[in-house]
């Protein structure tokens, strides 16, 4: 306009202010990026507060937000990235109820739930000017307003104008007149904030990538629309916390990159809803599980199921040498608790309970073990010390076969039969586990050689029960100090809690077990009857496919059922077998 460039050399401060206006009201927006700006004037908010949809201020040098900018009522897009803000303004300030994205990426954000910085609102100390010239230009200005920004494509129509146009001019007058006051006299404000938490109920996509969060903001949890949340780059963020499964249609979560414990990398590399899906079971009722596999490998006659026997308590003293000749079939499984022995303490430790799977060792089922290896699990290599070297190189096939299966999983080597003379001694036992299974080396050294972690060498008699007691505890250590492999803190399996309904669902897998052997009939099931044992009333607290699959892999893993994702064939693809022996 010829006028406002007439007046420009008058009124500077007063024109550039009009001029920045009018472009704000035009476009509904507020684009103040990349200017190398190091604060924002407030003022120029507020001038057009009720009528801005978007505002960017990235790409400055910002180390705060004006809070004006969070009492914008119709604002729906707000980005603030590349800057070097530290703060927020806590979450109850926020007035911005038509936000629906937020992006706050690249700056230096430690914990976004607000600093003392924004107990007032912000002050600006202007020039002064004359009003009423001022108040007399945009009169005239107001008429033949258009659209003075470059990066608007959108030219509000003459009809749009003339309907807010008194609304319009009310509100820049009395934000001129504010603008022009003298310096020494500062612009006065209400500092009455509400302190209840508003729930930001259309907020949608909040992006928080590349900050110095140390933890989640509690305002994320609390967004029932959040589709979009990016939290890549922040190395100081290690825990999610199980409220952000209330976000119900959370739909992409971004944590690529980052050291977390919970959720497990399992999970996180399953994607987001499986993300989602694991949060959500940690906000139900979880209880302590103390439940793990042990599995029995060895060759056939190698005395497994007595060693088993005998570790359980259950000996038979009628049980003849022509019984132990009876080789297992396939694989037997059973139930053990193993408690440690309380020498040197107080209090009597925690039972492991272990769901026990020995092993034939006729070479006809060797292709059927790995489908039951896991990491979940403690292996048990057993060899007869009467074979001499040949009975322990009988162990390096099946040490390779976990390792494949269940890479760095722990191996305790158990020599049977030690009461049993032979001319096999002790020091040849040893120097043959050295050498066969890699006793000594460390994990990493193994793992190259295809072997998995071996924990120590144990000589045993089922006769006599001696070395049993120091077996026995070693099995209980190895059990308590096993860590989940996905766990970048390396948490103990024992030490984990899972949700109640899991366990009702192993409960109700067994009666069904029950059921179809009465009825003759293969304990296998699809997944349609699967679910119908799910929602069987009352129904179980499993709400959805990805939570049932969950469930499904927590009970796979503790050796209550076997189903694979992917299926080995095609024809497993839906199908449970729900008791695995």
């Amino acid at each position: 306009l010829d006028l406002l460039g007439v007046l420009r050399s008058a009124h500077p401060k007063a024109v550039d202010e009009i001029v920045f206006s009018l472009r704000c009201i035009a476009n509904h927006a507020l684009d103040l990026s990349c200017l190398k700006l190091p604060q924002i004037n407030p003022l120029r908010i507020t001038a057009a507060a009720e009528l801005l949809h978007r505002v960017d201020v990235s790409h400055n040098q910002l180390e705060r937000l004006p809070l004006e900018i969070f009492l914008l009522p119709n604002i729906t897009v707000l980005k603030a990235s590349h800057n070097h803000l530290q703060f927020l303004p806590a979450f109850p300030r926020w007035r911005c109820t038509a936000l629906q994205i937020l992006d706050v990426s690249h700056n230096e954000i430690i914990s976004p739930l607000g600093s003392q910085d924004y107990n007032d609102f912000s002050q600006f100390n202007l020039n002064p000017a004359d009003s009423s010239t001022a108040a007399a230009m945009l009169n005239k200005a107001l008429p033949y307003m258009t659209p003075l920004s470059d990066r608007s494509t959108t030219v509000p129509s003459p009809t749009e104008l003339k309907k807010d146009q008194s609304k319009l001019k009310t509100r820049l007058l009395g934000t001129l007149s504010g603008l022009l006051q003298p310096a020494t006299k500062q612009i006065k404000r209400t500092t009455c904030v509400p302190t209840t938490i508003f729930t930001m109920r259309n907020l949608t996509s909040v992006n928080l990538r590349g900050n110095r969060l140390e933890e989640l903001p509690a305002w994320v949890t609390v967004l029932p629309k959040l589709w979009s949340l990016d939290l890549r780059d922040n190395p100081r963020l290690h825990w999610l916390p199980p409220e952000l499964a209330r976000a119900r249609g959370l739909f992409l979560l971004r944590v690529e990159g980052l050291m977390l414990s919970n959720p497990p990398a399992s999970e996180i590399a399953r994607g987001s809803k499986a993300v989602v899906c694991y949060l959500r079971s940690q906000l139900k009722m979880s209880i302590s599980y103390r439940h793990m596999k042990l599995m029995v490998i060895g060759e056939t006659a190698a005395g497994k199921t007595t060693l088993l026997t005998y570790l359980s308590g259950e000996v038979n003293p009628n049980r003849t040498h022509q019984d132990e000749l009876l080789s297992t079939v396939g694989v037997s499984m059973g139930m053990y608790k193993c408690q440690r022995s309380r020498e040197g303490r107080r209090d009597m430790p925690r039972p492991v309970f272990f769901q026990t799977l020995d092993f034939a060792g006729q070479h006809e089922y060797d292709s059927t073990h790995q489908c039951f290896f896991s990491q979940r699990a403690v292996y048990l290599g057993v060899f007869d010390i009467t074979l001499g070297y040949d009975g322990v190189a009988s162990l390096r096939p099946w040490l390779m076969s976990i390792q494949a299966c269940a890479p760095g999983s722990p191996v305790v080597i158990v020599g049977t039969h030690c009461d049993v003379s032979s001319n096999f001694d002790d020091n040849d036992i040893l120097a043959a586990v050295e050498q066969e299974c890699g006793l000594g080396r460390p994990a990493s050294a193994l793992g190259s050689l295809g072997l998995p972690r071996i924990a120590g060498l144990y000589l045993v008699s089922g006769t006599t029960g001696e070395g049993m007691d120091a077996l026995r505890d070693a099995i209980y250590t190895e059990a308590v100090e096993l860590t989940d492999p996905h766990s970048i803190f390396k948490e103990p399996y024992l030490q984990q809690t899972v949700p109640g309904s899991y366990l009702e669902l192993q409960e109700r897998l067994a009666l069904e077990a029950e059921e179809l052997k009465r009825n003759s009939s293969c304990p296998v099931i699809s997944h349609g009857q699967l679910v119908e044992v799910v929602k069987r009333a009352p129904p179980l607290d499993i709400e959805d496919s990805e939570e049932l699959s969950q469930a499904c892999r927590f009970l796979h893993n503790v050796g209550v059922l076997m189903h694979y994702e992917p299926p080995p064939i095609k024809s497993a693809e839906s199908l449970y077998f729900i008791e695995p022996q």
